[in-house]
């Protein structure tokens, strides 16, 4: 089985919605961190894109496949989903919101700049490792 039908299959199961699946991400995320520092104040965040044919966008792997799933995707419909969960230090919060977007027409060139400046930004976002900056997380 490939990661997305077993992503699928038992987020499913669990969650009942593709929806849900980002917050429960981001707590299981923000959760490792709690654990070890109960009293500190985390954030964590989780996103993930499903295609307007239902396929979910991992992250790419190499600048060849940023280029591969931004130009496959131009012109088409999006639907952004983000989960975040805060730990306060005595409870936990959470939030979801959902983006429909249509991607627009890119020439080769334009999407060869940008892997070209944005490389880290897009084949290394961390996975959301939860945030637990207190300068970050107390202006949350």
């Amino acid at each position: 089985k490939d990661w997305e039908q077993t992503l699928r299959e038992n987020a499913l199961g669990r969650y009942g919605h593709l929806s849900d699946i980002p917050p429960a991400l981001a707590y299981a995320k923000a959760n490792l961190e709690v654990i070890h520092s109960p009293n500190k104040r985390v954030i964590a965040v989780d996103v993930i894109l499903l295609t307007d044919d239902g396929k979910i966008l991992g992250k790419p792997q190499s600048p060849e496949e940023a280029r591969e799933i931004i130009c496959s995707q131009a012109g088409k419909l999006v639907n952004q989903i983000a989960g975040t969960a805060y730990w306060n230090g005595q409870e936990w919060l959470f939030g979801k919101t959902q983006i429909i977007m249509q991607r627009r027409q890119n020439h080769r060139e334009e999407v060869e700049r940008y892997i070209d400046n944005h490389l880290f930004a897009v084949l290394a976002t961390g996975g959301g490792l939860p945030i637990t900056d207190p300068s970050i997380v107390e202006n949350f």
